[in-house]
């Protein structure tokens, strides 16, 4: 990571699981617009701001025996 750690991090808001960072409802919207900043940062202009949907274990399976 360059820079300085992000506060959002350390917020009670956010939310790291594999492949699923995201932010729980109700949260402040600076450490929203610090989240936000830091996925187009870290995927570009192109990321996907919203909370992804999770894959289940069988999509995950599927995706590695077909080798996405």
């Amino acid at each position: 990571m360059i820079g300085s750690r992000p506060l959002f991090l350390d917020s009670p808001y956010f939310v790291m699981e594999e492949d699923n960072w995201h932010l729980k409802e109700g949260a402040p919207a600076g450490i929203v617009e610090e989240f936000n900043q830091y996925m187009k940062q870290l995927h570009g202009e192109e990321s996907i701001i919203e909370k992804p949907v999770k894959k289940s274990f069988t999509e995950k399976i599927d995706d590695l025996l077909s080798g996405n």
